[in-house]
């Protein structure tokens, strides 16, 4: 398996998890609207970033290349530029429907609560790591690796 490969994987095992434990907690308690007001709900989200970051840059290092380890390729470049380019277009996507949906939703309240303002920057570190990740492994799977096949 190509470190690409290796480092697309786990960034789906840890970023998925942590993604959804996020959701669980975003809408306990008082929900959405708030989120802002409950420092309980802020730390346990802090320590769920900080587990999936130290994870992830754990995950970075283990995985770099030397002797015995993954392989990496001209080919494994390419998709790796690929797949932060088609990840850059999802997150603005995501981002610009997210605000809009908001907009709709909260158009007649007139202002739309500060918790979702954090959604949607907790929410776009998620869906750019597993966006990269998920383009990767689509891009990856299509041909032949390393002369095997």
């Amino acid at each position: 398996m190509t470190q690409t490969q290796i480092r697309a994987r786990w960034t789906l095992y840890i970023w998925v998890p942590v993604m959804f434990l996020f959701l669980i907690v975003f809408v306990s308690g008082r929900g959405p609207e708030g989120y802002a007001g409950e420092s309980t709900r802020h730390l346990i989200v802090a320590c769920l970033f900080l587990v999936g970051f130290i994870s992830y840059l754990t995950m970075i290092y283990r995985t770099r290349l030397r002797p015995g380890g993954p392989v990496k390729d001209e080919r494994d470049q390419s998709i790796e530029w690929k797949s932060q380019r088609i990840a850059f277009v999802a997150v603005i996507s995501f981002v610009y429907v997210i605000s809009i949906l908001l907009w709709i939703f909260y158009e007649d309240r007139e202002f739309v609560p500060a918790g979702w303002l954090w959604f949607l920057g907790y929410a776009t570190v998620f869906f750019g790591m597993i966006s990269s990740a998920v383009a990767a492994l689509v891009l990856d799977s299509g041909t032949v690796v390393h002369g095997e096949g």
